[in-house]
């Protein structure tokens, strides 16, 4: 895994994200870690504002979360949700609990926190 955080020109560009995480810090060091990587951010400030925000922009390939948080999404209502989402949306999860993580789809990375800023890049980049 890197250590440090990738430029613009060693990265490229990437479809942008939608950010939907508890701490509203973490939220914007997140955003400015992946934005310096060349990943456009889309901020949401809980589960039914994210949605609207997917269903809104197409171009969004990823959802970073948080799980079973005050403005995440249970990780039952994240299943359920993408269950009826129209196009494949790859999902990075982030939290401090491992349990019921089994039941979200095969391709969603999940990551225990406190989260390296590479390996939030590497889990969108792949």
């Amino acid at each position: 895994m890197q250590s440090q955080h990738p430029t613009d020109t060693e990265t490229g560009s990437a479809e942008p994200v939608a950010l939907l995480l508890q701490d509203g810090i973490v939220a914007a060091d997140w955003g400015s870690i992946l934005e310096r990587a060349g990943i456009g951010v889309r901020a949401a400030g809980g589960f039914h504002p994210a949605r609207a925000l997917l269903a809104a922009d197409p171009e969004i390939t990823h959802l970073v979360t948080d799980v079973g948080v005050y403005i995440g999404p249970s990780v039952e209502e994240l299943v359920e949700y993408l269950k009826t989402h129209p196009r494949p949306l790859k999902i990075v999860v982030t939290s401090e609990k491992t349990a019921k993580m089994d039941a979200l789809p095969n391709n969603t990375v999940f990551l225990l926190k406190p989260v390296q800023p590479s390996y939030l890049i590497d889990a969108i980049k792949i």
